[in-house]
C-alpha cells in the first residue's frame, strides 16, 4: 500500500488569536486619565503652569505607548496570518515578528511607566504651595528610572531567545563500523532503500528518543567533539522494536540530511529552540520568593509572548505537520508503511511507560532504582504497566527533542494505514523484540 501524498497548504484562512485590544489599551487609558482630569480642573488657573505640562506629557506619553502597543500586536497578528502562505514566508515572518515584540512592544512598556511617573509629578503640581510637587518630583526621579531597570532586567531575557548552541554533550556511546558491523549493516540497507544520506557517527543511549544531527556532539566527559552527520538510538525502545520498524525510523531521521531538508532543518531548529525558550517562561510557576524578587516585573513580557505564540501555532503546526509527513513517507520506504504505522504505534504506547522512568533517571543523577541498570528497569516497568492500550495514545505526540510533530493518529492516516485491532495487538506487545542481541548491543 502506498503512502498518501503530503498535504499542501490551505489558502482558507486559519484562525488565529483575537488582538486583546482592551487588555492592551486599559494602561495606557489608566494612567491617562488623572492627568486628563488634572487639565479639565485647571483649564483657566495661571498659577497651575507646572501642573498642565505635566499632564499633557503624561497623556502624550500615554497615547504614544498604546499606539505602538497596539501597532506591534496588529503587526504580530498580521505576520502570524501570512505565515501560512509558506514554510518561507513561516520562517522570514516569525523573524519579524520577534523583532517587533521585542522592540515595540517592549518600548511601549517602558513609555507607560514614564507616563505614570508625569501623571503622579502632575497631580502633586496641584499643590500651590509646592510641597508634593517637589515630593513628588523627587519619588517619580528616583522610582521611574528605577522600575524601568527592573522591567528591561526581567523582560530582557524573556524577550530574547539565546543563540542555538553550536553543540550538545550528551550521555551516550558511539559505535564504529567494527564495533557493531550488523547495526551498520541495517541503516545502510535503510538509507539506500530511502535514497537518504548515511550518517558518519551511530550513537546509542538512554535518551527518550531518535534523532539525526549535524553539529559537534560531546559524548560524555569528551573534549573532542563527534563531527558530522551523527543518528542517535534510544536504547530502552530499541530493545522492544523489530528491524523493519528500526529502518524505518532510521530513515525517518536520516531524510533530516537529504536534500532541501538539510537547511530547512536548521532553520526550525532554530525556531523550535526559540519556542522552548519562551514557553519556558511562559510556564514558569513564580514561587512567593521569585515574587518577592520582583519576579511580576516579568508579567508584561510573559502576556506578550503567550500573545506571540498563540498567533503563531497555527502556522506552526501545519509547516511542522508537512515536514513530517514527507519523512515519514521517506522512512516508509525503508520497509513498508504497515512497519512504519506499527513503529509510531509501539514508540507512542511505549512512551507513557519509558519517559518517566528516564526522566526520574535524570533527576536522581544517572542511578537506576533496580539493581541490574536501567534496562532492567523499563524491562519490569513495561512489563507490570497496569495498561498498555495503543488506541489510547492515538491522539499523542511521539517525543522529539527539536521538533514538534502531529498525533500519531494523523500521522497513520497519512500512511494509508488503518488502525486495526491486530496493529493494536501488536504495538502492546510486553515483551523485548531480541533486537539488541541480534545487532550485538548487548
Amino acid at each position: 500500500m502506498s503512502s498518501k501524498a503530503a498535504p499542501t497548504a490551505s489558502t482558507a484562512p486559519v484562525p488565529t488569536a483575537r488582538i486583546p485590544y482592551r487588555h492592551i489599551l486599559v494602561g495606557p487609558v489608566l494612567v491617562a486619565l488623572p492627568a486628563l482630569l488634572v487639565l479639565l480642573l485647571i483649564s483657566s488657573e495661571s498659577w497651575a503652569a507646572h501642573a498642565r505640562i505635566w499632564a499633557w506629557a503624561a497623556v502624550d506619553i500615554c497615547v504614544l505607548s498604546g499606539a505602538l502597543a497596539l501597532t506591534a500586536r496588529r503587526g504580530i497578528h498580521r505576520l502570524a496570518q501570512q505565515a501560512l502562505q509558506s514554510r518561507e514566508v513561516f520562517l522570514s515572518n516569525f523573524a519579524k515578528a520577534q523583532r517587533l515584540m521585542q522592540r515595540h512592544a517592549l518600548a511601549a512598556d517602558c513609555l507607560l511607566l514614564l507616563g505614570a511617573g508625569a501623571m503622579a509629578v502632575a497631580i502633586g503640581a496641584l499643590d500651590p504651595y509646592r510641597e508634593y510637587y517637589y515630593a513628588l518630583l523627587i519619588v517619580a526621579a528616583i522610582f521611574v528610572p528605577y522600575a524601568l531597570y527592573k522591567l528591561l532586567k526581567h523582560a530582557r531575557p524573556i524577550l530574547n531567545p539565546p543563540a542555538l548552541a553550536s553543540g550538545a554533550r550528551i550521555a551516550a556511546r558511539a559505535l564504529t563500523r567494527a564495533q557493531a558491523p550488523a547495526l551498520w549493516a541495517l541503516v545502510d540497507e535503510a538509507s539506500a532503500r530511502a535514497k537518504t544520506a548515511v550518517p558518519d557517527h551511530i550513537v546509542i543511549g538512554l535518551d527518550s528518543s531518535f534523532y539525526a544531527a549535524d553539529a559537534p556532539l560531546y559524548l560524555n566527559r569528551a573534549e573532542t567533539p563527534l563531527e558530522g552527520r551523527s543518528l542517535f538510538l534510544s536504547v530502552p525502545y530499541l530493545a522492544y522494536m523489530t528491524r523493519e520498524e528500526l529502518a524505518v525510523v532510521v530513515a525517518q531521521e536520516l531524510a533530516h540530511f537529504t536534500g532541501g531538508e538539510v537547511k530547512r532543518t536548521h532553520q526550525f531548529a532554530e525556531v523550535y529552540a526559540q519556542i522552548s525558550h519562551y514557553m519556558s517562561h511562559l510556564h514558569a510557576e513564580a514561587t512567593m520568593i521569585e515574587q518577592a524578587k520582583g519576579h511580576w516585573w516579568g508579567t508584561p513580557a510573559r502576556k506578550l509572548v503567550g500573545f506571540f505564540l498563540t498567533n503563531f501555532t497555527p502556522a506552526l503546526d501545519q509547516w511542522a505537520a508537512e515536514r513530517t509527513y514527507v519523512v515519514d513517507a521517506l522512512g516508509s520506504a525503508a520497509a513498508s508503511p504497515q512497519s512504519a504505522a506499527l513503529a509510531l504505534l509501539r514508540l507512542t504506547t511505549l512512551a507513557s511507560v519509558i519517559q518517566p522512568l528516564l526522566a526520574e533517571f535524570a533527576h536522581n543523577g544517572g542511578r537506576s532504582p533496580h539493581p541490574d541498570g536501567l534496562l532492567a528497569s523499563v524491562f519490569e516497568a513495561v512489563s507490570k504497566a497496569p495498561t498498555l492500550d495503543p488506541l489510547a495514545h492515538l491522539d499523542g505526540h511521539p517525543f522529539h527533542p527539536r521538533e514538534a510533530q502531529p498525533c500519531t493518529r494523523q500521522r497513520i492516516e497519512m500512511l494509508g494505514v488503518p488502525v486495526t485491532a491486530e496493529l493494536a495487538q501488536l504495538a502492546s506487545n510486553r515483551e523485548p523484540s531480541g533486537l539488541l542481541e541480534e545487532l550485538g548491543l548487548r
